[in-house]
């Protein structure tokens, strides 16, 4: 991708059939801030580069593109303009779980987006 250093990795069905790529972010290295910070920071790169890149059909072919969210963007996420089918959008291992992540991943299921 043209904006940013995107790694992908192939997330495999039980068959060994593509389930999709999972799309990470390998750019400069961590920064001195949070880890909420850095998180938020590699998700923007992620998301401007396959909002802004000509070759999105290139790196994932027809197959979804999984892309690691933080809290911040889960809560505040706002419409994308690729097809919720053609995205997954997954919520890290240490988000922290409360009513309004669980309301704010209600809204995006209900707009078609699939939630790993």
């Amino acid at each position: 991708m043209a904006n940013a250093l995107v790694a992908r990795q192939p997330i495999l069905q039980r068959d060994a059939s593509l389930a999709g790529y999972e799309l990470l972010y390998r750019g400069r290295p961590e920064p001195s801030g949070s880890r909420e910070e850095w998180g938020n920071h590699a998700t923007s790169e992620v998301l401007v580069s396959l909002l802004t890149g000509e070759d999105f059909e290139e790196l994932v072919g027809g197959a979804p593109a999984f892309v690691n969210l933080t809290r911040d963007f889960l809560l505040e996420l706002p419409s994308l303009p690729l097809a919720p089918e053609r995205l997954v959008l997954e919520v890290l291992e240490d988000v922290t779980v409360d009513d309004s992540l669980l309301e704010s991943l209600r809204t995006l299921a209900q707009r078609g987006y699939t939630i790993a």
